[in-house]
């Protein structure tokens, strides 16, 4: 299919000739329906054509059509022999309504032909509103779909088989390079461990979103959906973590993060629920963790 073409059953059009000629087939439809309405037989071909020359002038007052849409509505009634039997004020009142009728349906086809335009197609350029065109790229792309919560995004198949792939390089060189083992934490975090980490939790304590209820019931302790994960990892390190033999631990977790408080968000950069991994690690030495950081920036690089 051509690019910016519309087909038709007699081949292909430009959207500006498919236009008028929808506009066409319903002002012939429009006026054949009001033929079918009290519109008289006339006796004469002769008397058909003067009627439809004084409907002509009137046309040619009342609305803005091409004479191509024009011929089409006489060629119809001509062929269903109607015309007018009425006065030139009752036809003035028709040609009146049929033109309120055809503006309405001339609304409707400007909006979907604007909107055929923009599904075809950018709209805004990089340099002018980068935003914008960032938004319209990855949405064209049919890589995400707005969601009815406001920061909060759809991720099609196309996004997720990028996100995959991307997880199965990082799941090579994490198993690899790092050692670490992968494993997953509750989602769902109580109010008195995000606390043991005030100092941590304090940058995030804005973003955090709260579960007080469950139905109609209110819950005796909050509980937060986590926005990062140390505090809910490192009581079971000091748990897990006996004596030396236990170091290093390593263990990798990918999950989704929630981060409420924020504005201007931004599909894959900035929103209020991410796909994120994150690593965390335990060792006998500061420069046995250093080292572990340099090779894990290595790695995302």
């Amino acid at each position: 299919m051509r690019s910016g073409w519309i087909p038709t059953l007699s081949g292909f059009v430009s959207p500006q000739r498919d236009c008028a000629r929808r506009k066409g087939i319903a002002l012939s439809l429009a006026l054949a329906l009001l033929a079918t309405n009290g519109w008289n037989m006339a006796p004469t071909r002769t008397q058909r054509e003067s009627r439809l020359n004084l409907m002509s002038r009137h046309l040619r007052q009342r609305t803005r059509y091409s004479k191509q849409s024009q011929c089409r509505m006489y060629g119809l009634l001509l062929r269903g022999g109607c015309t007018v039997d009425s006065g030139i004020g009752d036809l003035g009142k028709n040609l009146a309504s049929i033109k309120e009728v055809l503006q309405g349906l001339e609304g409707r086809i400007k909006a979907s032909t604007k909107t055929r335009k923009e599904a075809e197609g950018l709209t805004v350029g990089r340099e002018k509103d980068p935003h914008g065109w960032y938004h319209q790229v990855v949405r064209k792309a049919g890589l995400i779909e707005n969601y009815e919560v406001s920061g909060c995004y759809i991720l099609r198949p196309a996004a997720m088989k990028i996100w995959k792939s991307i997880r199965g390089e990082l799941e090579k060189c994490i198993a690899r390079r790092l050692g670490a083992e992968e494993t997953y934490f509750p989602l769902l975090v109580s109010e008195d461990t995000l606390q043991r980490e005030s100092n941590h939790v304090e940058g995030f304590a804005p973003e955090v979103a709260w579960v007080t209820r469950s139905g109609t019931k209110t819950l005796d302790r909050p509980l937060a959906i986590r926005p990062t994960s140390e505090t809910v990892i490192y009581p079971y390190f000091a748990k897990w973590i006996r004596s030396h033999r236990d170091l290093p631990l390593k263990v990798n977790q990918w999950c989704n993060i929630v981060r409420w408080e924020f504005s201007h968000p931004t599909p894959f950069i900035r929103s209020r629920e991410f796909l994120w991994q994150e690593g965390h690690t335990a060792h006998a030495t500061k420069a046995a963790a250093e080292a572990e950081v340099a090779e894990a920036l290595d790695v995302y690089r």
